[in-house]
């Protein structure tokens, strides 16, 4: 009785991490340890002996009652799962990505007790799942079945046309229903059939909402996403909740993701079209808050990564005309003007037809130059000036050297802005430096900032 409870204590150490260095194992403990309930996930064999025996001796949760065991795995994926009963060989987990019947696909390798496991995806992730579901399917089959985070993935095929658990393909088809039912709403606004988010929703991401929508609905409906690269540097993502799915292909891991996930809400959740575009146009305009007409077109199709050319050229009629062309996507915007407004005109232009957001009267653009009135004092126009461009995530203004304009009258600053020149003069570089400055916060930025004293 008293060797039963020191060893007892000794496993509640090991389960704590805290182990004294006088502690020395049995063999009779090492071939019958003991594992409390409580602790079964820190107990972990790591001797080369007991690896040995692990596919025999593997701790799993066969002494808990059934419904806390389902209750305690429904929150585990089976990589998670494998990753805390063989923490030493998740560590040693090889994955690579090669290329099959024509499709790049990732394998992971891992040996276990002298065995070795493999699992194939269309990503890193299922490949991962898929090594870790055939290692838990020959170790503890019993659990494998409560892992709910794939559940609905068991008619998934892996690249050698084989399901993930094992069955034959004929008969895992027969598993699967013929019909689906379509997800019924979490809550509604005056319909049945469509989904109308709270607008405390409306700020988040695609593919947030999404997850945000589905924890709401019962076990088993949680989004999975399917990444894998094609050719032409292109992205397809696949997402499936229950027993249907989306695939969206495009150029960009995360924008595949999103229009996914946007494409996700409205085939299978069936929320409201008109609240979506809603959404997004205030993710939009949040996006460019504190950006001039140019760099809000240029950070939104950055985001979206969709291709932005812009094209300029002096008219001979009328004089000190330019003509400007913006291409964005396949659409193509003109405008004609002075050369330090018609830029602004064609990017306004083109963020109400593609993004639809009136520029002109978008609350964030008059605001953003807003500038207090003790810093026109306290700091110079050049200072002044750095801070309102790196505010928008840009360089600083790189100021020519200044030159002599006439002999013993002063001298000439310039600096290039926005694709524009602007000039200084002044008695001293110093000086000339600062009208340069001065002359861009009142053109550029429409910032009034007082004389030099």
């Amino acid at each position: 009785m008293e060797s039963s409870y020191t060893e007892q204590q000794h496993l509640h150490q090991l389960s704590f991490g805290s182990i004294g260095s006088d502690w020395e194992f049995s063999q009779e403990q090492v071939d019958h340890p003991f594992v409390d309930s409580g602790f079964h996930d820190a107990y972990v064999p790591t001797s080369s002996f007991e690896m040995q025996r692990a596919f025999d001796e593997v701790t799993t949760l066969d002494h808990v009652d059934e419904s806390k065991k389902a209750e305690m795995l429904a929150k585990k994926s089976p990589f998670m799962y494998f990753r805390e009963l063989f923490p030493n060989a998740a560590s040693e987990l090889m994955t690579q990505q090669i290329c099959k019947d024509g499709r790049i696909v990732y394998v992971s390798r891992v040996s276990v007790g002298g065995e070795e496991f493999v699992g194939e995806g269309r990503s890193k992730q299922l490949s991962k799942h898929a090594m870790a579901k055939s290692v838990l399917a020959k170790i503890c089959p019993s659990d494998l079945q409560y892992l709910q985070r794939l559940k609905c993935e068991t008619d998934m095929q892996t690249c050698n046309n084989e399901p993930a658990d094992g069955l034959p393909l004929e008969q895992k088809q027969e598993l699967v229903p013929t019909e689906s039912k379509v997800p019924e709403p979490i809550q509604t606004q005056g319909s049945s059939s469509h989904l109308v988010p709270s607008t405390e929703l409306a700020s988040k991401p695609a593919c947030q909402l999404l997850w945000e929508l589905c924890q709401g609905r019962s076990v088993g409906s949680l989004p999975i996403f399917e990444v894998s690269k094609l050719e032409n540097n292109k992205v397809a993502c696949k997402i499936t909740i229950g027993q249907r799915s989306v695939e969206v292909v495009c150029k960009g891991r995360k924008v595949a993701k999103n229009l996914a996930a946007t494409k996700a809400l409205r085939e299978l959740l069936n929320v409201e079209p008109q609240w979506l575009e809603k959404a997004e146009s205030e993710r939009n305009k949040a996006a460019i808050i504190g950006l001039d007409a140019q760099h809000a077109l240029m950070k939104l199709c950055a985001q979206k990564c969709m291709p932005l050319k812009f094209h300029s050229e002096m008219l001979v009629q009328p004089k000190r005309q330019m003509k400007v062309v913006c291409q964005v996507g396949e659409e193509i915007f003109e405008a004609v003007g002075s050369k330090r407004k018609v830029r602004t005109l064609v990017s306004t232009n083109a963020l109400k037809k593609v993004f639809n957001i009136d520029y002109s009267s978008f609350a964030g653009a008059g605001a953003s130059y807003q500038v207090l009135q003790k810093d026109m004092y306290n700091k110079s126009p050049a200072q002044l000036l750095n801070e309102l461009v790196t505010s928008q995530g840009h360089s600083p203004v790189e100021y020519a050297e200044a030159q002599t304009f006439q002999e013993g009258l002063g001298f000439r600053a310039s600096a290039k802005f926005n694709d524009e020149e602007y000039e200084g003069w002044a008695p001293s570089k110093k000086k000339a430096k600062q009208e340069v400055a001065r002359s861009i916060l009142l053109n550029a930025f429409q910032v009034s900032f007082p004389n030099a004293q």
